[in-house]
């Protein structure tokens, strides 16, 4: 079995990055691979 790391960041003005680094974390696990996800929100001044 693998592992994989996502990680994405994203603002406020394009929430829809978060939606595809969840969308490739399925994928991954569907596979059987390990998965860690890691999303970071960044606050648009």
């Amino acid at each position: 079995m693998g592992k994989v790391l996502i990680h994405t960041t994203w603002g406020s003005t394009d929430p829809t990055r978060a939606g595809l680094a969840i969308v490739c974390a399925m994928s991954a696990e569907t596979e059987g691979m390990d998965v860690t996800l890691f999303l970071f929100h960044r606050y648009a001044s």
